[in-house]
């Protein structure tokens, strides 16, 4: 209860609000009412309830709030960039230890053919370890997209070679043009498949302008190939069940071939280059020699029964065999020059058999084969 000053009676509510009105007017109508009533020094904490924010302020303000907003984007952003580099250093580990251990081997291994089933089930390769943690769902979207639309279409059974020629060229990315505004598939089998070719880089590219008469380090490198190639034919076949019957296992094969000749080089072709450095001079030789000569059939000894004599207006006996001679060069992989030098063999024949079918005088059948 509050009382009077003077005569120590109770005061009244009303009382009260006069007092303080009148306090207020007074305050109001003083000339330093700017000062004590809204300076920095006032008691009356009216001031930062009412009080504006400067433009410096706001602009402080607003700046703290996009950098904590930057800041927040980055880190979001940053984390699997985090990801993405603590697995490329654990992959780059991984290769390193597999050069390591390919350059601790003995050298008196040699290469067998890419079919041999011997090579697949050898269980101390030192490539098995590229296969390890190998994903059963691609992490990239787009990789597991591009596998699903390859299974649809391969049970469909539609032009089968031509389906698997076109999947794993893309996922190995082997294409001879690519389109550099498509974004790029990133595969495990063909994240695999680079790694192997930075491991035989490691191994060979120092060898590739030194001539050798050695032929352990030709040899090694073809061994390292072909078993690289069965077990990486192997993982195909368990990843996609389907491509394991027979009819399709060759096509299989050329696309595993045609994209490790393509990521391989130029160290492949160099390793050989050196090694036949002699050969290929001898060769040039001669065909230099042979461009020289009236009559390259004989100069080659060419018996004469091969040669068929045309008169000069009729189209050359050998002509189609002289055409697919010439796709030689336009061949990446071994296994399909090896089929175009098969299928000039086989026109020369027919050729050769045409020839004596309407000659007067034929020589024996049994001579005629090639």
């Amino acid at each position: 209860m509050v009382f009077h000053p003077d005569t120590d009676t109770p005061l009244s509510v009303d009382y009260l609000d006069d007092s303080f009105s009148d306090l207020e007017e007074e305050l109001m109508d003083s000339p330093k009412n700017a000062s004590s009533y809204l300076g920095d020094n006032s008691s009356f904490p009216r001031r930062r309830a009412m009080s504006v924010p400067s433009h410096n302020e706001i602009d402080k303000s607003k700046r703290q709030e996009s950098l904590h907003a930057f800041q927040a984007l980055r880190n979001l952003a940053d984390r699997p960039s985090i990801h993405t580099q603590s697995t490329l250093d654990v992959r780059s580990a991984l290769v390193a230890r597999v050069v390591d251990a390919a350059s601790a081997r003995p050298s008196s291994r040699r290469p067998r053919t890419i079919s041999s089933t011997s090579s697949i089930s050898r269980p101390h390769s030192v490539f098995v370890e590229l296969f390890v943690d190998l994903p059963p769902v691609e992490k990239q979207a787009l990789a597991q997209l591009v596998d699903d639309d390859f299974t649809t279409r391969a049970m469909m059974g539609a032009s089968p070679a031509a389906t698997i020629d076109a999947h794993f060229r893309a996922i190995f990315r082997s294409a001879t043009t690519t389109n550099s505004l498509t974004r790029p598939i990133k595969h495990s089998l063909g994240t695999v498949v680079l790694e192997f070719a930075q491991v035989f880089h490691a191994l060979y590219q120092q060898h590739m302008h030194t001539y050798t008469k050695d032929a352990d380090i030709t040899a090694q490198a073809a061994a390292d190939v072909i078993e690289f190639s069965n077990l990486l034919v192997q993982v195909i076949q368990f990843k996609y069940p389907f491509l394991a019957t027979p009819s399709v296992i060759p096509c299989v094969q050329q696309v595993v071939e045609d994209a490790l000749f393509v990521h391989l080089q130029p160290t492949l072709h160099g390793v050989f280059v050196a090694h036949c450095t002699v050969a290929d001079a001898s060769l040039t030789s001669i065909m230099s020699k042979l461009r020289k000569s009236t009559c390259v059939a004989a100069s080659v000894n060419v018996p004469l029964i091969y040669r068929l004599d045309m008169p000069a207006q009729e189209t050359l006996p050998y002509a189609a065999a002289i055409a697919k001679m010439a796709e030689l060069p336009h061949r990446r992989s071994p296994s399909a020059k090896i089929a175009v030098v098969s299928n000039v063999c086989h026109l020369i024949d027919d050729a050769v058999q045409r020839y004596y079918a309407i000659h007067p005088n034929p020589p024996p059948m049994d001579k005629l084969h090639m």
